[in-house]
């Protein structure tokens, strides 16, 4: 019996919220945000995909277990790194360095193996990338309005700051190098 089976993950602060909104809109796939939260575990999220057929999870949470996961669908979602530093410092200010430890190297690891990517700023601005996605996981019943676009994405309800260069200095000093080499791998339309 083939199942259909989908997982979108990566960093968190990069569209989760917003594709399991947009994936949501389906009547034959049942589609989760982080069901679990901070209490997941490779066992507990390996049990809701075992239980379910048309069933896809949007869960930064689960990037660890990426391929562990029973999914036949699996992609990660990449943001430009200094713009989650930015959403990280203004959530969790004094667990920046924390959050992101090892995060990319992880990421990378995984685009290394060959799993697919998307890309928050093409998913988030072009409606044909948008339904590109949507097309991917397999969810074939929803179709995407432009005006979807417009829905809010990872919005901080009052930002202490807006750049990556307003991140204190002793913090970017560590967080810095893995990001630039992140950039400089995976977006280089934005190191050139």
């Amino acid at each position: 019996m083939t199942r259909h089976r989908f997982l979108l993950t990566g960093f968190g602060r990069s569209g989760t919220a917003f594709l399991s909104t947009v994936l949501g809109r389906s009547r034959r796939w049942r589609v989760a945000h982080e069901p679990a939260g901070d209490r997941d575990s490779l066992e507990r999220a390996s049990g809701r995909f075992s239980e379910c057929d048309y069933y896809g999870e949007v869960n930064s949470r689960l990037r660890h277990w990426l391929h562990e996961i029973p999914a036949e669908r699996k992609a990660l979602l990449l943001r430009d790194p200094r713009q989650i530093a930015v959403s990280v410092f203004n959530r969790h200010p004094r667990e920046v360095m924390a959050r992101l430890e090892g995060v990319w190297e992880l990421l990378a690891g995984y685009l290394e193996d060959g799993v697919t990517a998307f890309y928050f700023h093409e998913f988030t601005t072009c409606p044909r990338s948008l339904q590109a996605l949507v097309r991917w996981t397999g969810v074939d019943d929803v179709e995407v309005e432009a005006s979807w676009l417009e829905l809010p994405v990872n919005a901080t309800r009052t930002p202490t700051i807006t750049s990556y260069r307003q991140i204190p200095e002793s913090i970017r000093h560590a967080i810095d190098p893995p990001i630039r080499r992140f950039l400089a791998d995976y977006f280089p339309e934005q190191t050139a």
